[in-house]
């Protein structure tokens, strides 16, 4: 990802998108059409992925996904019902040193 700064809350549509996955667990997740995560990262390298993954997940209370998709991995934390919750917890994502996201939501 680039290292610019971008605060993004872009409400975008994922088409396609069945099943998260944690790959180091292997714990497979549907998200619920309606709800909403938040992609932090895609990377070319699985490993560079789940760095980011470990990076997140101490002290959240979401569960961090990684989704394969076109050839990248995705980092998306997941959980949220409603934009308004996804866009509560913008804030701790830029405290942990992201700079480009985006709030997506699921079909």
């Amino acid at each position: 990802m680039k290292n610019i700064e971008s605060r993004k809350s872009l409400e975008e549509e994922v088409p396609g998108v069945d099943l998260l996955t944690i790959k180091s667990e292997g714990k497979v997740w549907k998200p619920p059409p309606g709800s909403y995560g938040i992609q932090v990262g895609a990377y070319s390298s699985l490993k560079n992925a789940e760095a980011t993954r470990n990076r997140l997940i101490d002290g959240l209370d979401k569960e961090v996904y990684i989704q394969e998709s076109n050839g990248l991995f995705k980092v998306i934390i997941a959980g949220f019902d409603e934009l308004t919750g996804a866009s509560a917890f913008l804030p701790t994502v830029k405290s942990r040193g992201f700079i480009e996201y985006f709030v997506l939501k699921f079909k």
